[in-house]
């Protein structure tokens, strides 16, 4: 299974964007929080896919040189590698996720709302997650985000989203993070 990442230009976010170097655990942490996270694969890595519209190529290197440079990421206890593809529509995006048997798909800051749109379209289409590093992504579709508030870590669930992609979380988590209604 992989993971799906895509990056370009977000409305201004309510909360901070999370550093990625330590958003990244508690966001692949919380989705082992989903019931249904097991039955999603159990076998092979979780390839992040680091999309990025054609302007944000420079962007998403960098975001890949960052994310390659985390220390053993994993999913649940799968191990995370990370991909860049260029991602220009719903259709292309689409076509990664089945090329790459996505698991879900990482929106980074810079997305555009277009793009964040698409992200959300192309992980309900195939139920997985989509995930996002502030709460704006979360309020504009995205199933998961992680945020920095009040100096600490915090994810941002958006629970109809994570519906649509068969997402389950348990009760721990949803007390602890902020909900999108």
């Amino acid at each position: 299974m992989l993971l799906v990442a895509a990056i370009g230009a977000a409305a201004q976010a309510e909360a901070p964007a999370a550093s990625l170097e330590s958003a990244l655990p508690l966001l692949l942490k919380t989705l082992s929080f989903d019931r249904n996270f097991a039955a999603r694969g159990a076998i092979g890595p979780f390839v992040i896919l680091v999309a990025a519209e054609p302007e944000k190529i420079a962007t998403r290197d960098a975001l890949l040189d960052t994310l390659r440079k985390v220390q053993d990421p994993k999913a649940g206890r799968r191990p995370v590698t990370f991909v860049g593809v260029d991602f220009k529509d719903e259709a292309t995006l689409d076509a990664a996720v089945q090329r790459h048997h996505a698991a879900a798909i990482l929106a980074t800051p810079g997305m555009s709302a277009a793009g964040v749109k698409a992200v959300s379209e192309v992980s309900m289409d195939n139920q997985i997650y989509s995930l996002g590093l502030d709460a704006t992504m979360a309020n504009q579709g995205l199933a998961v985000s992680v945020v920095e508030h009040e100096g600490h870590l915090q994810p941002v669930v958006n629970v109809p989203a994570a519906q649509a992609v068969g997402a389950v979380f348990e009760l721990s988590l949803l007390r602890l993070a902020r909900l999108v209604k």
